[in-house]
């Protein structure tokens, strides 16, 4: 085979797992100035965590992630938790920065924060990026030693 690999994107505005291109990271890898471990909020690192955790918490973001949808729409398609208890759920993320919050009349209306994943990203990369270029080196030099035979 001829043909040259594409450029191996990595990181948060690179190419992400279900292989969606979100631009950044040119074909040298990681800029080592965007990833500062100093910079990374640890308790707002935490609470996204715990609020990830959670399987309803995770169900009610993919609910929210493209509308606004109001809290009360949202607890019924829960039938086995309490209001309350949705409300909890929702309390948690809205903390963790993942949802944001908009009073409409008597309802709350809320839609997903994709902002909320800025620190989990930069933790994936800090850990990940220094692997994956590693990784990038070695399949293009495999692939150089391919085209010498």
């Amino acid at each position: 085979m001829n043909s040259v690999a594409a450029p191996i994107r990595i990181g948060r505005k690179g190419i992400d797992r279900r292989g969606i291109d979100r631009g950044g990271a040119d074909r040298e890898g990681i800029d080592p100035q965007r990833i500062d471990p100093e910079q990374i909020d640890p308790e707002r690192l935490d609470a996204v965590a715990h609020a990830l955790a959670d399987n309803t918490r995770r169900g009610l973001l993919r609910l929210i992630r493209n509308q606004e949808v109001a809290a009360g729409d949202l607890a019924a398609r829960f039938p086995r938790i309490s209001r309350p208890a949705v409300s909890q759920h929702l309390r948690v993320l809205h903390e963790a920065g993942l949802v944001t919050i908009r009073p409409e009349g008597n309802r709350r209306l809320y839609q997903a924060r994709v902002e909320g994943l800025a620190d989990v990203w930069e933790f994936i990369d800090e850990m990940w990026a220094d692997k994956l270029t590693r990784l990038k080196y070695a399949a293009e030099q495999a692939e150089r030693r391919h085209r010498e035979q």
